[in-house]
């Protein structure tokens, strides 16, 4: 049985265009400005504001850690078997 060749129509050809071309390049300025926004200057942090921050930090740290849930310490790994040790399998 012969298959008929379907004609390609030209909303085809530039629904290809838009998809190997479009899209890639919107994203990629979409890309361009989100980077740009994201590390444009911002003006100068408000100095008690950033003390103040500063303080919470500080303070913070200063805690303790808090104890686990599960009311143990973590148990050490166990050590690793050297390359070159003999295995334990039956030979």
């Amino acid at each position: 049985m012969v298959r008929k060749r379907r004609a390609v129509r030209a909303s085809d050809e530039l629904t290809i265009l838009l998809w190997t071309l479009g899209l890639p390049t919107v994203a990629t300025l979409l890309a361009i400005a989100w980077v740009t926004w994201s590390t444009r200057e911002r003006g100068p942090a408000q100095t008690h504001e950033s003390v103040a921050a500063h303080e919470r930090f500080k303070k913070a740290m200063a805690k303790p850690p808090a104890p686990r849930r599960s009311g143990s310490a973590p148990s050490a790994p166990k050590p690793r078997r050297p390359a070159d040790a003999p295995s334990r399998r039956a030979s």
